[in-house]
């Protein structure tokens, strides 16, 4: 089954609001400038483009909403439920609004594990249950969207978010496609970067064969992830911080 072309970010920053979200290196090279950002939301306007947000910063209500809204369109705001409040992320009061004003309150986990998968089955439920159940506090209605933080989707984190009331679950696979695992949607998604220019955007969003081969590039980094296992993450965090 196909779906809509689902972007993934995570920060968008100005000069009145520069810093948002996590601040290490791993997650800053994710961060875009507000004037890049509105140039992409502008370029492709339309029904067939979903504009999904990890983390919770707060640049979701500084800079990301009045865009998307100055354009006609709504964001999925997935929070990682503990930082809520501190520093550089969205206040309760900052969600119900966003909520009221029409965009989607999804979890993120509680905490934002670095390997997700790797926490026992427990564990995992109790990171969508915690952040579930303290988001609905806040927007005061269900919520049943979620997205896996890292990108380290299993068999267990899929059942686990099913187990607690989860019906849609985005990863970070580069995919069109939606699979049915353990009774909810499991749906992918084409990260944008800082790095990412505005050719390689296009191409996301208008060339089904270059989906395919991130696809294939994505598939081939999974298999790079599991021989490296819980090494992967500093390798990563080595090399950005070498690249400056």
């Amino acid at each position: 089954m196909e779906y809509k072309i689902v972007l993934m970010y995570h920060d968008v920053v100005n000069e009145l609001h520069p810093k948002s979200g996590f601040q290490k290196v791993g997650a800053l090279q994710y961060t875009l400038n507000s004037r890049v950002f509105f140039e992409q939301v502008t370029r492709f306007n339309g029904d067939y483009i979903v504009f999904s947000f990890d983390d919770g910063g707060e640049s979701f209500y500084t800079v990301i909403a009045p865009i998307l809204e100055h354009n006609n369109q709504k964001g999925i705001f997935f929070i990682s439920s503990k930082y809520i409040g501190t520093e550089y992320f969205l206040t309760k009061e900052q969600i119900k609004e966003l909520d009221k004003r029409g965009h989607l309150i999804a979890s993120h986990s509680h905490t934002h594990p670095l390997i997700i998968s790797e926490l026992s089955y427990n564990e995992i439920v109790n990171e969508w249950k915690t952040s579930k159940t303290l988001l609905e506090e806040i927007v005061g209605h269900e919520v049943t969207v979620a997205s896996v933080p890292g990108g380290a989707v299993s068999k267990d984190v899929i059942k686990a978010a099913a187990e607690v009331g989860i019906k849609t679950l985005y990863t970070s696979e580069p995919t069109t496609e939606v699979r049915i695992e353990y009774g909810i949607e499991v749906i992918g998604r084409f990260t944008v970067s800082k790095d990412t220019t505005m050719e390689f955007f296009d191409k996301i969003v208008s060339d089904k064969n270059y989906r395919v081969q991130l696809q294939k590039r994505y598939k081939r980094l999974l298999l790079v992830k599991k021989f490296l296992g819980s090494n992967y993450n500093r390798f990563k965090q080595l090399v950005l911080k070498l690249r400056g």
